[in-house]
């Protein structure tokens, strides 16, 4: 009997966007709102697939330049913030740092 589409599988536009390096901004960080600030033309937004859905759509990102990962440069976003700050996107930054989200 078959059970349907697990999680675990990625539809073939998601895996498709991996391949050319983009990375779901949700792996990333919690702030979504950080991520509508990427360059747009490193981001796609992609309908939401999962059966868990947070939002109706969710946001995958690519490094503007060759070397650095997404994520490299989310961290290193986030180094330049004030450790002191209470801002949302803040403190996303210091879980990143502090290794709760990558």
């Amino acid at each position: 009997m078959d059970a349907g589409p697990s999680d675990d599988v990625e539809p073939p536009e998601i895996a498709e966007l991996r391949c050319r390096h983009y990375e779901a901004f949700d792996e990333l960080t919690g702030d979504r709102d950080l991520g509508l600030l990427w360059p747009p033309e490193h981001r796609v937004i992609m309908a939401e697939t999962r059966s868990w859905p947070d939002h109706r759509e969710r946001l995958f990102v690519r490094s503007p330049w060759p070397a650095p990962t997404a994520a490299e440069v989310v961290t290193a976003l986030f180094d330049y913030l004030p450790v002191d700050s209470t801002s949302p996107v803040a403190r996303s930054g210091r879980e990143l740092r502090s290794g709760f989200l990558l």
